[in-house]
Order: C-alpha cells, then structure tokens, then sequence
C-alpha cells in the first residue's frame, strides 16, 4: 500500500497533486478561481482538461490534459478564460 502524502488526494498521482497545488496557489493570480481545476474546455476541436499552472511560462501558462490522448499541452491564458467564460 503506497502512503499519499498530506496534500496527495485518493487516486492522484504525485505528478497530479503538484500540478493542482500549484493550480490552486496561482490561480488568483492570473484571474482564474481555484475551482477552475479540473474544468473541460474545447480549445479548436480538441477538449482540454485544465490540471496545471507554470506561471513562469508567460505565454503558455496553463497546463491543459488533451480528453483525446491524455498528453499535457501548453495553453494561453486567454484562451482558457475565454472558454471558461463562454
């Protein structure tokens, strides 16, 4: 049985549960709420799980997981809150 860590949620991997702590502590920051982890959005026509922030990545800050294969991909900011808006 493996130990999950304090801020490790069931079934969340240690990779998942850096993404979503760091999600939740910059999320303010860039305008989105820390709810917005998680959310679906279609970006073009591929659908996008939102799981991350690289707020030092000032283009791309928003880590998106693709619904189609599971990859992560680098998407803007506005992008995601337009959609989130919509």
């Amino acid at each position: 049985m493996t130990a999950i860590g304090s801020n490790q949620r069931q079934g969340e991997s240690p990779e998942d549960a850096k993404l979503r702590i760091e999600f939740e502590k910059y999320a303010a920051a860039f305008g989105l709420n820390a709810s917005d982890y998680g959310k679906i959005i279609k970006v073009g026509s591929d659908e996008f799980k939102i799981v991350g922030i690289k707020p030092r990545r000032s283009k791309f800050p928003i880590v998106g997981q693709s619904l189609t294969n599971g990859m992560h991909y680098k998407l803007t900011f506005d992008s995601v809150k337009s959609k989130l808006a919509a």
